[in-house]
């Protein structure tokens, strides 16, 4: 189905507005650009990763390229991925009517091959926050640790 921009608009709309204005929301964009607008492309999506990076609510904003584990034809389209976590639907809202966001849709359709490929995701309770690792703790080596600590960490056998 190929949607014009403002139906495709009014569509996320309705769907934004029937969520819990506070539930954490992810959004993943593909789009397939022409090869020779490549450069083009990027320097937008760089532009709009600067503007929607400083927003309030935006844990996560950037894009990617498509790397294939495949030998590919250097012709064809190149598929890129924008990616983007929100703190909230209301956060997430503010970033979709924004003027930087509309400028890049209206901007970069003439780049690309094919429609753009739309995705939602919303959170379970108790999810929500990628899981970011901490440093790791060292662990000692068996001669720095005490002999009460190396003890412990010794099978316990209960005798019989």
């Amino acid at each position: 189905m190929n949607l014009t921009l403002e139906q495709t608009g009014a569509d996320v709309a309705q769907m934004l507005a029937r969520l819990d204005p506070r539930m954490p929301i992810g959004s993943t964009v593909v789009l397939q650009v022409q090869k020779s607008k490549e450069g083009v492309f990027e320097k937008k999506a760089a532009a709009l990763t600067d503007a929607t990076s400083k927003l309030s609510g935006c844990r996560i904003f950037g894009f990617h390229r498509h790397q294939s584990v495949f030998p590919t034809s250097s012709s064809g389209p190149v598929q890129y991925l924008i990616y983007e976590e929100w703190d909230s639907v209301q956060h997430f809202t503010k970033q979709w009517l924004s003027k930087h966001l509309r400028n890049f849709q209206t901007t970069v359709l003439d780049l690309l091959t094919a429609p753009v490929d739309l995705n939602f995701y919303t959170t379970t309770s108790g999810s929500g926050r990628p899981h970011v690792p901490g440093p790791r703790k060292q662990k000692k080596s068996a001669a720095a640790r005490t002999k009460a600590e190396r003890k412990k960490e010794r099978p316990q056998h209960s005798k019989i």
